[in-house]
């Protein structure tokens, strides 16, 4: 079983140190932007070594980018670059530490996927499926952020599921400061009675004190970064549309009509298999105590991200954790289909005929909203929001049982 854990890290360190050691990473779809590797990590280290000379550098500073791209980081990337001494001429080897971290986590997951569940096999193949997807090389080769987030939210899912849930928040509060949509796992915290208040309180104060800390960043870092129409999943279906306005919110709102119709759908009398199909895979997601947390961490930060705007293609990694989760109840044919969607989704969003990136945008448009409505079962539960109880009748899970807490 421990060598079925070791295939996704082992999959993930052998492909890319063959695209390392022959900078062939166009054989899976990514140029070099610039015509360099690692072209964010470079602009961090860059900029740590501007904050160097001048102490009071803030993204207001004309960039040091070598590219010329303006400053859209938190200050937080930048002192922590700066504190350890990191230079733009040791781009190549904080690369390699990226790359080892991701891996690191990737195996923690693994790991745990695995050794927890009722077909190892298949949850080592949809592990190792979803981490070889466009995303992670697309992440590994910019030096992308997103890839030390991973580590960070994989931690933190980590550590909860081990018992260390004041770890585990502070770990997640760093994340959510650092890049803002793992807010979506704060869920995860939900407190089950009046004596598990700790972890959220805990992680909503480092939160707002991670916020304040950068509230002179955000009003900048919101006007100086680019909002793409192609690179971006989710809303980029609604950026195409130039002629609609506020496509972001219209994005937003189909999201949770979504979320409403299949609430109302699956209250529908003829729909009364498929009804009592999902009320199971929820019951089995909720006694499930691995699957339900990596559900909420890999689902909680998809959605968010995808609520939250400039959706590129590499926080896609978030999925891993996601589908790692689903493969937990591999028994339920409504995980399969799941996963399946995913799968062809996050192979379909990068690097693909322009055709195809649109079909996966109007699939996410469907997943999202089902994902968001999983996660918030999964961790909230009906009978645990007094707003919504007059509402009960409406919503297909109001008669299941709160079977556990995650």
């Amino acid at each position: 079983m421990i060598s079925l854990a070791l295939i996704p890290p082992a999959v993930v360190s052998a492909v890319a140190a063959i695209l390392i050691s022959t900078g062939s990473w166009i054989a899976l779809g990514v140029e070099h932007a610039f015509g360099l590797p690692y072209a964010d990590l470079r602009y961090q280290l860059a900029t740590a070594d501007c904050y160097r000379v001048n102490p009071d550098w803030s993204p207001h500073t004309p960039t040091c980018d070598p590219y010329g791209r303006p400053n859209n980081y938190p200050t937080p990337w930048i002192w922590l670059y700066a504190s350890i001494g990191a230079t733009e001429s040791a781009t190549n080897t904080f690369a390699l530490i990226q790359m080892t971290l991701f891996v690191i986590a990737l195996g923690g997951i693994s790991w745990l996927t695995v050794t927890t569940s009722r077909n190892p096999t298949a949850s080592a193949l949809m592990v190792s499926l979803a981490a070889c997807a466009p995303a992670t090389w697309l992440a590994l080769e910019r030096g992308s952020t997103e890839v030390l987030i991973f580590f960070l939210v994989a931690a933190s899912c980590l550590a909860f599921l081990k018992g260390s849930r004041w770890v585990a928040a502070v770990a997640l509060g760093v994340a959510t400061v650092l890049k803002f949509y793992p807010v979506g796992a704060g869920f995860v915290f939900w407190p089950k009675n009046r004596y598990s208040w700790g972890p959220l309180i805990a992680y909503v104060s480092v939160v707002i004190s991670g916020l304040v800390l950068i509230l002179a960043d955000l009003r900048i870092i919101l006007n100086q970064t680019p909002q793409p129409t192609g690179m971006a999943f989710g809303s980029s279906l609604f950026l195409r549309m130039h002629e609609v306005p506020f496509p972001r919110v219209l994005g937003v709102l189909i999201f949770f009509a979504c979320v409403a119709l299949y609430v109302v759908l699956l209250n529908r009398p003829g729909l009364a298999a498929l009804r009592h199909k999902t009320t199971d895979f929820v019951r089995g997601l909720r006694s499930d105590r691995v699957a339900a947390a990596l559900v909420i961490y890999g689902g909680g930060c998809f959605t968010a991200a995808y609520l939250l705007g400039t959706n590129y293609d590499y926080r896609l990694i978030c999925v891993i954790l996601l589908m790692a989760g689903l493969t937990h109840l591999w028994q339920f044919a409504l995980a399969k289909w799941l996963l399946l969607f995913l799968a062809l989704s996050v192979y379909g969003s990068f690097s693909a005929p322009d055709a195809l990136e649109f079909a996966a945008d109007v699939l996410w448009v469907v997943v999202a909203p089902a994902i968001g409505l999983l996660v918030f079962f999964a961790s909230v539960g009906v009978r645990y929001v007094p707003p919504l109880a007059p509402l009960s009748r409406y919503l297909v899970f109001s008669r299941a049982r709160r079977d556990s807490n995650p």
